[in-house]
């Protein structure tokens, strides 16, 4: 796929050309205070609100953690509240970022451990703010709520639709008691960068501030010794600041944080502040960029509250596309009851530079000798200098023992063949016109692969998956065991039997262990699918003969 990340950042050695050894320091004030223009509400408020009586989100949208994957794909993972102190984790698709449509089987992730309210109880939070995409596999961070407490938590997906929480949640918890975090830690927002992975968190309650912990790992953190790396100050945000959306430019980090004033009465308002490491940031004398409406539109009418007449009520996420910055922020749109929208505005990129193509190679995995092999790459990019349709990409064989035949080479999404048995790296490159970035996939070709170690397609769509499997199997495909299924070799199941090579999504999906299929699918029926894409050359075929003469022979009296 092709598309463009914000928390979806990932710049390193491994998937990019532009190798990041160090930050640059010291840059001139003018050329980073030109990104805190004044932002322009969209005419096109609100983009999404509340659903009906009944539905998962009745109440209201609460924080969301978003992708741009590809040209017309766009991903949202947002807190859905029915009610209360209840939120959930709805997940919805757009074409252009802008018209929304829900998943039809929402929620996707509810709570269920206790530190995020237990299973089926009247209050508790999955409430997710941050994801990325690296080695084919969704990341995402989410805080939890139990006892008046919010925490931190992880959970992966190969879909974005079934999530496994991590078996060791929470992995960021509040400080010590006296620490200025001691209360609670919540909405989370990463990007990672070189070997490390920064997260913006909120203390969220109180005066607030915004923390900075990092990690090599998105999972093991260490809280930086300076916190808060954003606290109150005056005017606009003497009373309270959280809530922080991040994006890395290539130079410098760019913050967009919410505050609010003790004469505020409505929501909070929205100012920017920047920083060369990460850690000491400048904030912008022009702040805040968007207030709230003057005064404030007090009514239940979206035509007429433009999806937050009060205000913003959570955190923003951003994109560049292009010239321009596209923000998408929660709109208080009227209370009591609460009622929060998913909003958009818009200023113009002045100063912070072209970044380069983040490249997906997708997950390591075991194809069969002479048979097509899917590979499921993604590209993401920010619109500059040329749009992301017109980004280049190209695959290519780094090494391997024979020839890897590809369907269409510069397709991100095609097919590969592999002439002899071994192990073959791949490489997925991807060039803006100034920039490239690359990232690479491991392939092990084998014989009957189907009946090994699962291969590409091995994947858990569906149940309460808790357990993860962060590493590679024995045929270098991630595995996560998903619930209500059976777990069979290299393969993976989430409501139905799965077995070798096979994926299942609710319904019946069956491979044959060693014949001629090598991947069967199930998507809610009854399906069967059988020696699919399998092209066996002429030169295999021969070996394969020459094979069996040999074992025909050595069997003879």
């Amino acid at each position: 796929m092709l598309g463009s990340s914000f928390l979806g950042l990932r710049v390193d050695g491994m998937a990019t050309s532009l190798v990041l050894t160090s930050l640059v320091i010291g840059l001139p004030r003018a050329a980073a205070a030109q990104e805190d223009a004044a932002l322009t509400r969209s005419a096109q408020n609100p983009l999404l609100t509340h659903g009906p009586v009944g539905s998962t989100d009745q109440l209201k949208l609460g924080p969301r953690a978003m992708l741009r994957e590809a040209p017309g794909v766009w991903k949202m993972w947002y807190e859905a509240v029915p009610g209360g102190n209840k939120s959930l984790c709805a997940y919805a698709t757009s074409k252009d970022g802008v018209s929304w449509t829900r998943y039809a089987q929402n929620p996707v992730m509810a709570p269920s451990a206790a530190w995020e309210g237990g299973a089926n109880n009247a209050t508790g939070e999955t409430s997710p703010t941050s994801v990325l995409k690296e080695h084919g596999v969704y990341l995402l961070w989410y805080h939890g709520y139990s006892g008046g407490k919010r925490q931190i938590g992880y959970a992966t997906s190969l879909d974005g639709i079934s999530w496994s929480k991590y078996a060791q949640n929470p992995v960021l918890t509040p400080g010590a008691g006296g620490d200025w975090d001691a209360d609670s830690v919540c909405e989370p927002n990463v990007v990672h960068v070189g070997a490390s992975y920064y997260m913006y968190y909120s203390r969220c309650v109180g005066a607030g501030g915004i923390g900075l912990a990092t990690s090599p790992d998105g999972v093991s953190w260490t809280k930086y010794a300076g916190n808060p790396v954003i606290a109150t100050g005056t005017g606009w945000e003497n009373q309270q600041v959280d809530w922080a959306g991040v994006y890395y430019d290539g130079k410098l980090f760019h913050l967009w944080y919410l505050g609010r004033a003790t004469s505020d009465t409505g929501g909070f308002s929205l100012g920017h502040a920047f920083s060369s490491d990460g850690k000491t940031f400048t904030k912008s004398a022009a702040n805040p960029v968007l207030a709230p409406p003057k005064p404030a539109i007090i009514s239940t009418d979206y035509a007429v509250n433009k999806g937050d007449g009060i205000g913003i009520e959570n955190s923003a996420k951003i994109f560049r596309l292009g010239s321009s910055w596209r923000f998408y922020y929660g709109g208080f749109a009227s209370c009591c009851p609460e009622d929060a929208t998913l909003s958009m505005a818009t200023s113009p990129v002045v100063a912070s530079p072209n970044r380069a193509p983040v490249v997906d190679a997708g997950r390591d995995f075991t194809a069969d000798v002479g048979v097509v092999a899917p590979l499921d790459g993604t590209v993401m990019d920010d619109d500059a200098p040329v749009t992301l349709d017109q980004v280049a990409s190209t695959w290519t064989k780094v090494s391997g023992p024979g020839k890897a035949t590809f369907e269409n080479a510069s397709a991100v999404d095609t097919g590969v063949s592999f002439e002899a048995l071994g192990t073959y790296v791949l490489e997925l490159a991807a060039n803006d016109t100034e920039l490239s970035g690359n990232a690479t996939v491991t392939v092990t070709v084998t014989v009957n692969a189907g009946s090994g170690a699962g291969g590409a397609g091995g994947e858990s769509v569906g149940g309460d998956a808790t357990a993860v499997s962060a590493g590679a199997d024995s045929g270098g495909a991630a595995a996560v065991a998903g619930g209500g299924g059976t777990l069979g070799s290299g393969a993976t199941s989430s409501g139905g039997a799965s077995t070798s090579g096979a994926e299942n999504r609710g319904g019946t999906g069956t491979a044959a262990s060693g014949g001629d299929a090598t991947s069967a699918k199930s998507d809610g029926g009854c399906g069967c699918r059988l020696g699919s894409r399998r092209r066996v050359s002429e030169p295999l075929l021969a070996l394969l003969a020459a094979a069996l003469v040999a074992v025909r022979r050595r069997r003879r009296p």
